[in-house]
């Protein structure tokens, strides 16, 4: 996802809302109650970087959350 004019701190409140929003939700997959997770990459666009390298980090995020396991999310400070 792309939060346009957000800060990290922003996009990490917004990202923790969805985890909880989805951790809260019942989830039924034929007849029987499914766990759904989310693991998300956090990046910032600052002046100094272009598109890739933002795209870059927050991939690289994502497979650190992947890897933390029970955080969901991750951001590179």
């Amino acid at each position: 996802m792309i939060f346009r004019n957000f800060s990290g701190g922003q996009s990490q409140k917004m990202m923790k809302d969805i985890l909880d929003r989805i951790n809260s939700y019942k989830f039924i997959y034929k007849d029987k109650p499914i766990k759904v997770t989310i693991s998300s990459g956090i990046s910032e666009m600052k002046k100094n970087l272009t598109l890739s390298e933002v795209l870059e980090s927050a991939d690289k995020n994502l497979y650190k959350a992947k890897i933390m396991g029970k955080i969901k999310w991750y951001m590179r400070s």
